[in-house]
C-alpha cells in the first residue's frame, strides 16, 4: 500500500512539473533616493537640491544671469569668489562675505557697512573703462537689505570730464532714502550746456529688510529714455532730450576720465547677480524665480537583468505643490545603440499605476517639471522605484521525438511559444554523429546548429543512410542579443533505405 502511494505521489510531482508555468519573481530597482541618481544624460533648467527625506532631488533651477555678447559686467558669486564673469573688469578690492542666502543660483555676497564693498576697474573695452559715449546700457542687481537705513550706497561711480575751458564733475549713484531706491546722474548726459546737469529717478516701492528685490536701471540711446524698474514694474521714467519728452534731441551719456566702480561701498545687506549690459532691453524673466517654460531631466540608459525584463509599474517619490506639475516618461529597447531624442518613443506613465507591454533590455526615464503661474514654486522628484520581472532563459523544449526515413530524419517537440513569460521566440536544432557532440555538417539544411524559427517540427535531409545521428533542441529568446536556453534531452535516429510495400 505504501509503495502504491509513493508511485502515485511521484507521478503527481512529475505531472505538476511538466505543466506548471515558469515562475517570475518580482524585483525592484531604485533610481535616486538613497541610491543616488548615478548617470544623468540630459538636464534643462533643473538642479539638484535637498528634497523628500533629505534625498538629492531634481527641481527647477532658479533663474540667474549668464554672460553673453551684450554683458559688460557680471558678478554672480556662484563660484564662491568675486570675479567678473564677462572678463572686462578687474577686482581691486572685495570686502564682502560669500554665502548661501542667494536670490538666484546658490551664492550671494554680504556687504557689512561702510568698510566693505567691491571696487572694480574696467579695461578699455568696458563701458566704464574708457572715455566717450556709452551707448545704451543697463545696470541691474538683486538686493536684500538687513536694515532700512537712509543714505546707504548700493552703487557709485565718480569721475570728471574735461571740456575745452572747464572740467565737469561726473557721478552716478544708486542709494536708499526713505526706504526707497533713488538714482542720481550728475553731468553724465551731454546737454550741450556749460551748466551742471542733474537727473534723478525715485522709486515708489518700499525696500523691506530681509526681502530680496530686483532693480533695473536702463538708458536707451535712441529715445533718450531712462527707466527704473523694481521687480519688473516701472517705478520712474524720464527722457534726457531737448524737450524732456520722447521726441527731441537725445542727450547721450558721455563719460570722462576712466574711474573705478564701487558696489555696496556703504550698505548692509546681501547683493546678487550684479550686471551691466550694453543694451537697454528689459530682462523680463529675471524677476521670476523659476523659468516659465519649466525644466527636464533624463536618466542614463540602464538595464534590468541580463536577459531583459518587463516593467510592471514605476512609482515616483516627489513633491508637487498646488499649481505645479510633473509629467513622467519611460522608453525601452532591446539594444543600447541608435537612441535619439525621439526614438525609441517616449511613453507617458502615471506613478504607481500598472504598465503593460513595456519590456526590453535597456530602459530610460525622464520627467518634465512645471512651475506655478507666478513662477515662484517648484515641484521636485526625489526617487523612482521600478517594479519589474526579469526575463528568464527560454524554457527548455520537451518531448523531443526523432523518426528516421530514407536519408532524412523528422523531428518534433513540444515547445513554449505562446506562453507570454517563456521568453521564447523560436528554436535552434543541434545535430552530430556522436552523443553530446553536435558538430554535424551533412544536412542539406546546413551545418549544426540550424535555426528552425517558431515551428515545432523540422525534417533534416541529405543525411547518410546507415549512420546514426544525435539531436537536441533549445529555445531562442526574443531579446537582443538572442539568448539560447538549455538543451532538451537528446534523441537519436539512423536513416536507412526502406523498401516500400505495395
Amino acid at each position: 500500500m505504501v509503495r502504491k502511494q509513493i508511485y502515485f505521489f511521484s507521478a503527481f510531482c512529475l505531472l505538476f512539473i511538466a505543466f506548471i508555468k515558469p515562475i517570475f519573481c518580482e524585483q525592484t530597482k531604485i533610481i535616486g533616493g538613497n541610491q543616488g541618481w548615478g548617470d544623468i544624460s540630459y538636464t534643462r533648467n533643473v538642479t539638484l537640491a535637498s528634497g523628500r527625506y533629505g534625498y538629492d532631488s531634481y527641481m527647477l533651477s532658479e533663474q540667474t544671469i549668464h554672460p553673453d555678447s551684450s554683458t559688460d559686467l557680471l558678478l554672480s558669486f556662484e563660484n564662491g569668489r568675486v570675479v567678473d564673469e564677462a572678463g572686462f573688469y578687474s577686482i581691486d578690492s572685495a570686502d564682502v562675505f560669500i554665502g548661501d542666502n542667494s536670490a538666484r543660483g546658490e551664492k550671494a555676497a554680504l556687504s557689512r557697512g561702510e568698510t566693505s564693498g567691491i571696487r572694480l576697474t574696467g579695461n578699455p573695452a568696458s563701458v566704464f573703462g574708457r572715455q566717450g559715449l556709452t551707448g545704451s546700457f543697463t545696470i541691474e542687481f538683486w538686493m536684500c537689505p538687513l536694515a532700512s537705513g537712509n543714505g546707504e550706497l548700493i552703487f557709485t561711480w565718480h569721475s570728471s570730464r574735461n571740456l575745452e575751458s572747464y572740467s565737469l564733475y561726473q557721478s552716478i549713484a544708486a542709494s536708499v532714502y526713505g526706504s526707497k531706491m533713488v538714482w542720481n546722474f550728475t553731468n553724465v548726459f551731454d546737454t550741450m550746456s556749460e551748466e551742471n546737469s542733474s537727473y534723478s529717478l525715485n522709486g515708489v516701492s518700499i525696500l523691506i529688510p530681509g526681502t530680496w528685490s530686483h532693480h533695473e536701471l536702463s538708458f536707451d540711446e535712441n529715445t533718450g529714455m531712462v527707466e527704473y524698474k523694481m521687480n519688473g514694474v516701472t517705478e520712474d521714467v524720464l527722457f534726457v532730450t531737448s524737450t524732456g519728452y520722447e521726441r527731441g534731441t537725445v542727450y547721450e551719456a558721455h563719460l570722462g576720465v576712466p574711474a573705478s566702480l564701487n558696489i555696496c561701498p556703504s550698505y548692509t545687506g546681501w547683493i546678487d547677480n550684479f550686471c551691466i549690459r550694453r543694451d537697454s532691453s528689459s530682462n523680463e524673466s529675471v524677476p521670476f524665480l523659476y523659468p516659465y517654460e519649466g525644466g527636464r531631466f533624463e536618466t542614463g540608459l540602464f538595464s534590468l537583468g541580463k536577459n531583459g525584463a518587463e516593467i510592471l509599474s514605476i512609482d515616483a517619490l516627489s513633491t508637487v505643490p498646488d499649481e505645479t506639475w510633473v509629467e513622467y516618461y519611460v522608453r525601452a529597447s532591446d539594444s543600447p545603440f541608435d537612441w535619439t531624442e525621439t526614438q525609441p518613443e517616449w511613453k507617458v506613465f502615471i506613478p504607481g499605476q500598472d504598465l503593460s507591454d513595456l519590456g526590453g533590455v535597456w530602459f530610460q526615464l525622464a520627467a518634465d517639471l512645471y512651475t506655478d503661474g507666478a513662477c515662484s514654486i517648484s515641484p521636485s522628484v526625489s526617487e523612482f522605484t521600478i517594479k519589474f520581472e526579469e526575463y528568464g532563459l527560454p524554457v527548455t523544449p520537451y518531448n523531443l521525438k526523432a523518426v528516421a526515413g530514407d536519408g532524412y530524419v523528422d523531428l518534433s517537440w513540444d515547445g513554449t511559444i505562446g506562453n507570454s513569460r517563456s521568453n521564447t521566440a523560436g528554436y535552434i536544432l543541434y545535430y552530430g554523429k556522436r552523443p553530446g557532440e553536435y558538430l554535424g555538417n551533412d544536412a542539406a539544411e546546413g551545418s549544426s546548429p540550424i535555426y528552425v524559427g517558431d515551428k515545432e517540427r523540422i525534417r533534416i535531409t541529405g543525411l547518410d543512410n546507415g549512420r546514426i545521428y544525435y539531436f537536441a533542441v533549445a529555445g531562442v529568446s526574443s531579446s537582443s542579443p538572442e539568448l539560447i536556453g538549455p538543451l532538451s534531452s537528446e534523441v537519436y535516429a539512423r536513416p536507412l533505405h526502406r523498401q516500400l510495400k505495395n
